[in-house]
């Protein structure tokens, strides 16, 4: 009985000693016993924690429901498993909990719960997991090389490169890539290597992390780029081309008005010495102050302008219609502005430009190195260059035959599978029924048997209706390329395999398999050693067999035949991965075969090594025993026996540190003694299992003195063996994918859900200029310029719904004021259930200067197409011009007859008028003469009754006293009064002079005065 209650005192005492979370609940949850790591992991003391609920205190949530787990616990009498509490201080906190049945010395049933807090673990696991398939997923390809050029890592996305390497993890990379790592681990800087593969182009920068040994190449899709540049320069090659021969004159200009770049300026002027001066500083004229206003007003607007503007020069006054445009930065700001002036001075200096080109042009025709010839809708041949002769072999010119039909007497054509090429489908009939291309046909002169290749292109000619009324072809004679062509394509078969496989050994055997070609020969074999002979010359019998089996099958059977083979050489066992291909010529007949022979060696005895080590892995489990200071064990519980795998019975009595077998991180006797001073001893021990497992423990001594006076050494263990290597496992992996974050070329950045930024590698710190220090636990919206942050955290926040970006093109604002473009893609980080999204990390590619380049690319498009347009309407419009200045003078010259005629007539009718005047006023004397002789009163009015003339007896009769005319009627009268011959005085209407005035004729009528 004494035994006993020694026994439990020992197991109370380790329960309370132990780090681990130990208590006991009654089935109705009801806590009774509390150890002291309970409370140093939940804070709740033993007193705020026995008679409380447990799962009430901790806040417990279960994996399945409580009744279930208590079926659980009654039927097999214990569980394992993982569940999530709340501690004191409201931290939520996830562990590894063992639920074990038991029964106390009431018989009353309870639940003994021993707790591990496993929340670190679970987060480092479940970042790591979400890093790994952020790379995983990541569209760019991520690889991990060591110094020997091994690889050790990729992500799905490097598929298309490990493919064309004939690689997988674990091989070494080809030579020539093994060479710039190599440089990289030498010169410790960052390199850029551009790789084509599968029809893309891969940028590859090669980054050195030195402290780990390795380097980390990141990859980026550069194939838009390359395209986009490359049509940028034929853009500009194009534009240039243009500008050269066009007779514009051209000028760019800053906000200053200071030009930056002239062409084809007047000759009063050097191009040259009008670089960065303004146009006031050039001459002071009407025209140049126009012109100097409108780009002003181009600047301030943004809008363009265009006039035509007088200058004077020395040969003349000029007018050029000038064209004046805005020139925008990146961001949409005027940095300047582009001129463009067409000379519209006289017709006449356009038509002699034209004769010119025309005169350039038949240059051009008579010079052409291909043969040029037009042929009629008739199918006569109109007209040919010199090297037309020479192109279908003729002596001279006179001697080229003028119709297709005759043509066919002296040459034959084929297409290029050697079939004859009907009349129809010549390059001439073709393009005769309105097609346009080009062709490849082979050529024979009938009378010399002379053939060469010709590559034809061909285009009907239309009049302005749309008729065709003729054709023109191009020939080149294409002999020299088809056999460079042929020479390529056997050189291409040969290294086409030698650029999927790894490059270690590379041969070419004919038909007999006699070697006809070798590189980097193996086995201690030169190169001339190994050419013209055969494997058995080479190679032990066996060998030389089964590889001579394995070549004349590729030969039969036309397909790829591929084995490892084991050679002997030099006592040593060497095992090779051999690739058979048939080789084939350029009519697809077999022709030998191409060998890859690469050394698998290391390989093969890595994979033994693995297999052995695979075999010694073992399980592990925590222990709890107590040993008095002799060592000898004198309590051993159920978590020790499935740990050791020795009994109690076995363990109890015997010397714990000699069935252990222990290894001590310093000697025992040290140990003991720090234990009698310090009363505890923590460490790392290292034990053997009953069946020969060592197993490395985190152990926890602690001395304590029984009722008895004895000094006992309770020791808890806990298996660290796993953990120990998954922790060294999960911090490389963390390291190392903490520098693949920090190091890649392209800006990475992670926020939570609250928007708020947890992570930000270097690269994005390049790209924005702030530091990570600056930037983490602030809102993501410092990143964006004020004018698309609305738009921008739109997108931001669709991510916190589950959404990820695939190519979403978002602003990024610098700390120097400047926009930058980035294209990024993201992937959400979830919780546990797979649906809460618990951050958001996003990776970007700076498509700053791709965007610049596009816009400049589309500027240079319409600057192209709108200088081709205004060239085409100038010489429309000075066609116009000629017709309408010829229609002008012909109307002048009939205006001018016509005025002539009319001057003629009005000369004429001047005269006549003037004889009539002097007639009239000879009469008009007269008839004055004749008034002024009448001895009787006469009184001449106007149709207004005012008196024009009156003559000398009527002054004296009517007592007139003014001779200034025209006078009013009722002036002269004025005093007389006017009656009938009977005395009845005269109504004003029925005087005789408004009765005259109304058209009636008076004679002889008498009245008194």
């Amino acid at each position: 009985m004494i035994h006993h209650t020694k026994k439990f005192c020992c197991y109370a005492e380790l329960l309370q000693l132990s780090d681990n979370a130990i208590y006991t609940w009654r089935l109705d949850g009801e806590i009774d016993s509390w150890n002291h790591g309970a409370e140093l992991l939940y804070g709740f003391n033993e007193t705020e924690a026995l008679g409380h609920n447990s799962h009430d205190l901790l806040q417990t949530c279960f994996p399945c429901p409580l009744r279930e787990m208590e079926s659980v616990l009654r039927q097999s009498r214990h569980w394992e498993g993982e569940l999530v509490e709340q501690t004191k201080d409201g931290r939520t906190v996830t562990v590894s909990t063992k639920f074990l049945l038991v029964y106390g010395e009431d018989e009353v049933e309870r639940v003994l719960e021993i707790t591990r807090d496993i929340t670190e673990h679970k987060r480092m696991e479940n970042e790591n997991r979400s890093l790994t398939k952020f790379l995983s997923e990541n569209p760019n390809p991520i690889l991990r090389l060591s110094r020997e050029g091994v690889i050790l890592y990729t992500n799905e996305a490097s598929g298309a490169l490990l493919q064309m390497w004939d690689c997988v993890i674990g091989d070494t990379v080809p030579e020539s890539f093994y060479q710039v790592v190599t440089e990289t681990f030498i010169s410790h800087l960052e390199r850029t290597v551009d790789i084509e593969c599968n029809q893309r182009i891969y940028s590859l920068n090669i980054v050195l992390i030195a402290d780990m040994g390795y380097v980390n190449i990141y990859g980026s899709d550069i194939t838009e780029r390359k395209r986009v540049e490359k049509l940028l320069r034929e853009s500009e090659a194009h534009f240039r081309v243009a500008v050269k021969n066009s007779n514009f004159v051209l000028s760019q200009f800053d906000r200053d008005l200071r030009y930056t770049w002239m062409h084809n300026p007047h000759p009063d002027f050097d191009a040259s010495l009008m670089i960065d001066r303004r146009g006031e500083e050039l001459e002071n004229s009407q025209g140049m102050r126009r012109l100097d206003a409108l780009k002003r007003q181009v600047l301030e607007n943004g809008k363009g302008v265009r006039e035509e503007i007088f200058f004077d020069r020395s040969d003349g006054q000029h007018t050029y219609d000038m064209i004046i445009e805005p020139i925008y930065d990146g961001a949409g700001a005027v940095i300047g502005g582009t001129s463009c002036a067409l000379d519209i001075t006289g017709h006449k200096r356009a038509e002699v430009a034209l004769m010119e080109s025309k005169a350039k042009l038949e240059l051009v025709f008579s010079s052409m190195n291909d043969a040029l010839f037009f042929v009629s809708a008739d199918g006569e041949l109109i007209d040919f260059n010199d090297a037309f002769v020479s192109f279908y072999r003729f002596k001279e010119r006179e001697e080229c035959i003028r119709t297709i039909s005759g043509y066919l007497d002296y040459h034959e054509e084929w297409f290029p599978d050697g079939t004859p090429v009907p009349v129809s489908m010549g390059p001439v009939c073709r393009a005769l029924r309105g097609e346009s291309g080009t062709a490849q046909y082979k050529i024979r002169k009938k009378e010399t048997g002379e053939t060469w290749w010709a590559s034809y292109s061909f285009a009907p000619m239309r009049d302005k209706d749309g008729k065709i009324v003729g054709c023109v072809c191009v020939a080149r004679d294409i002999t020299q390329q088809k056999q460079m062509d042929e020479a390529l394509r056997i050189s291409e078969e040969r290294f086409r395999l030698a650029l999927i496989h790894s490059p270690v050994n590379i041969s070419s055997q004919d038909l007999n398999l006699v070697y006809t070609w070798q590189y980097n020969p193996q086995l201690g074999y030169a190169v001339d050693e190994v050419i013209g002979k055969t494997d058995p010359e080479l190679l032990p019998f066996e060998t030389a067999r089964q590889l001579m089996d394995m070549k004349q099958k590729a030969i039969i059977t036309g397909t790829q035949v591929r084995s490892e083979v084991s050679i002997v050489n030099q006592n040593e066992i060497l095992y090779y991965d051999f690739t058979i291909e048939p080789l084939r010529n350029q009519q697809g007949d077999i022709v030998g075969v191409n060998n890859i022979m690469v050394d698998i060696t290391e390989r093969k005895r890595t994979e033994v090594v693995l297999r052995r080590q695979a075999e010694m892995l073992n399980l592990s489990y925590e222990a709890m025993f107590a040993w008095e200071l002799n060592g000898v064990v004198i309590s051993w519980n159920q978590g020790a026996q499935r740990l050791y795998g020795y009994s109690s019975e076995e363990a109890i009595n015997s010397s714990g540190h000699e069935l252990l077998k222990t290894k001590f991180p310093i000697e025992l006797d040290k140990i003991k003694t720090m234990l009698v001073q310090d009363k505890t001893w923590s460490g790392e021990l290292v034990h053997t299992t009953k069946n020969g497992g060592t197993i490395t423990v985190e152990s926890r001594l602690q001395l304590i003195q029984d009722d008895l006076g004895r000094l006992i050494v309770l020791e808890t263990n806990r298996d660290t063996t796993q953990r120990k290597q998954a922790l060294e496992a999960l911090y490389e992996t963390t390291n190392y994918l903490e520098n693949l974050i920090d190091y890649a070329n392209a800006p990475i950045i992670v926020w939570n859900p609250n928007f708020r930024i947890t992570r930000f590698n270097h690269a994005f710190e390049r790209l924005t200029g702030l530091k990570a220090g600056e930037v983490i636990g602030k809102f993501l919206d410092i990143l964006f310029p004020e004018s698309s942050i609305a738009d921008s955290s739109d997108f931001i926040e669709r991510t916190s719904k589950g959404e990820f970006w695939e190519t979403v093109e978002i602003p990024i604002l610098r700390t120097d004021g400047t926009i930058r473009t980035v294209l990024w893609n993201s992937a959400n980080i979830c919780e546990k259930d797979g649906v809460t999204v618990a951050a958001t990390i996003a990776q970007g590619q700076d498509i700053t200067e791709r965007k610049y380049a596009e816009a400049a690319l589309q500027v240079k498009k319409e600057e192209l197409t709108t200088a081709n347009e205004e060239l085409q309407a100038q010489q429309e419009e000075l066609a116009a011009a000629n017709e309408e200045l010829q229609s002008q003078t012909e109307e002048l010259n009939s205006t001018y007859q016509e005025l002539q005629r009319q001057t003629e007539e009005i000369r004429k009718q001047a005269e006549a008028t003037a004889r009539e005047r002097d007639v009239a006023e000879q009469r008009a004397a007269e008839l004055d003469a004749t008034i002024s002789s009448i001895a009787a009163g006469v009184i001449i009015y106007d149709n207004m009754g005012n008196v024009i003339r009156i003559n000398d007896y009527a002054h004296i009769l009517y007592k007139f006293t003014s001779d200034d005319y025209p006078l009013p009627f009722q002036e002269c009268l004025a005093g007389l009064q006017m009656h009938k011959s009977d005395g009845v005085p005269y109504a004003t209407e029925e005087t005789p002079l408004n009765r005259a005035l109304r058209g009636e004729v008076i004679r002889d009528e008498e009245m008194m005065i």
